[in-house]
């Protein structure tokens, strides 16, 4: 998005598998690399490597920014420079929980009590729960045939309810069609808050 408008982008960078790069039913037919939703909504996930780099970490002794001489040098610095250059950020923040990342994005982002917040019906706890206890209410907005947010019905909840602050989650990887979303947030100047978790290294045509 350009600087020049308000809507913005906050990432929550709690790690998850990636699934898909896209889920539409053209390209799910013409690429046989790329799995329909149907096809991976209840995989199972191999932690292997994840559990060994946690038990390096571990093995440190070091789980806290102020149990090491030199900040830059502890395990969660090393993950948040690591991020950064990943995806092409300039600064990221580690915390204990998604849920804490996502509480934060909506407080960072300005979200205040009695303030409505978009959602998508199809999501994880810690959204709704986040939303609540950053003093707004969720709007829920239905999901389509991609198990992702429908844009139609995007529209009509924000003719309805004239939201400031959307939340897009991307449960198990599923992903909306982003040119319609990002134009539909555009028009209406929302502030749009990315819950990555399922979805980190998710690419939209390539990008």
């Amino acid at each position: 998005m350009s600087g020049n408008q308000r809507s913005k982008v906050v990432m929550n960078m709690n790690p998850s598998s990636v699934v898909s790069e896209t889920t539409t039913k053209s390209d799910v037919e013409s690429n046989p690399n790329i799995r329909a939703p149907k096809d991976y909504m209840f995989a199972r996930s191999d932690f292997t490597k994840s559990k060994e780099k946690l038990d390096e970490v571990l093995n440190t002794g070091v789980l806290f920014r102020y149990h090491a001489p030199d900040a830059k040098d502890i395990p969660v610095a090393q993950l948040e420079e690591a991020y950064c250059k990943q995806f092409g950020f300039k600064y990221a923040l580690a915390v204990n929980s998604a849920s804490s990342g996502l509480l934060l994005s909506l407080l960072a982002a300005g979200v205040k009590e009695g303030d409505s917040v978009l959602m998508p019906a199809f999501t994880f706890v810690a959204v709704p729960s986040s939303i609540v206890l950053s003093g707004a209410t969720p709007v829920l907005v239905e999901i389509d045939e991609s198990y992702a947010m429908d844009p139609d019905h995007l529209e009509e909840q924000i003719e309805k309810y004239k939201p400031k602050f959307m939340m897009l989650s991307y449960m198990r990887g599923a992903i909306p069609d982003m040119d319609r979303i990002l134009a539909i947030v555009k028009k209406n100047d929302i502030t749009l808050i990315e819950d990555t978790a399922h979805a980190m290294g998710v690419k939209w045509k390539g990008t």
